[in-house]
């Protein structure tokens, strides 16, 4: 009984009563994480910040009710990492494959002798169809535009866009097409 009363009256070191409040209340912090989060691992990291937040609690006694005080601070760091989620921009592979420089000198020529032969062939158009291929390739231009700008009909826009494509693929190697379609 004295001894009881000794090590009440004595104050605990901070990590000797975080480590008690972590092995008495994990399971309801981890239940109540779990059940705001998707996933289990962010659930887990989540519950590891929360301790984290309590080591730099400055005055552990002060603490009433350890358990309300852990769901409460749980409650603030799934709010602040529902924010940062909401913020970030998921990054797919083709995005970073666009960031790395993967220009070697042969496809840095190969793409340039591709350019060269599609500039050819575009070359090769009647200026007409050349000119409706790129007010709708370039310029995004719809049919009904089209016609306007260069005063002749949808009909002619649509026969114009379909001669151009065929000589551009009699004319051109599908490697071609591939590798500008890359750069």
């Amino acid at each position: 009984m004295v001894l009881d009363t000794i090590q009440a009256s004595t104050p605990m070191p901070k990590h000797t009563k975080l480590t008690r409040w972590a092995s008495r209340w994990n399971d309801e912090l981890l239940r109540f994480v779990n059940s705001r989060v998707v996933s289990r691992a962010d659930a887990q990291d989540l519950a590891q910040e929360v301790y984290l937040r309590m080591l730099r609690l400055k005055d552990a006694d002060a603490v009433r009710d350890p358990e309300a005080y852990l769901i409460r601070v749980a409650s603030h760091v799934i709010t602040e990492w529902r924010l940062r989620a909401r913020q970030a921009k998921p990054h797919t592979s083709e995005e970073l494959e666009c960031q790395v420089d993967s220009g070697t000198p042969e496809l840095d020529l190969e793409y340039s002798m591709s350019q060269q032969r599609f500039d050819a062939a575009l070359a090769a158009l009647a200026p007409m169809v050349r000119a409706t291929l790129i007010l709708r390739v370039r310029d995004g231009m719809r049919h009904a535009e089209i016609a306007a700008h260069l005063r002749i009909t949808p009909r002619q826009v649509r026969r114009n866009l379909a001669h151009s494509y065929d000589e551009l693929r009699r004319s051109l190697d599908p490697s071609d097409l591939r590798i500008l379609s890359r750069a």
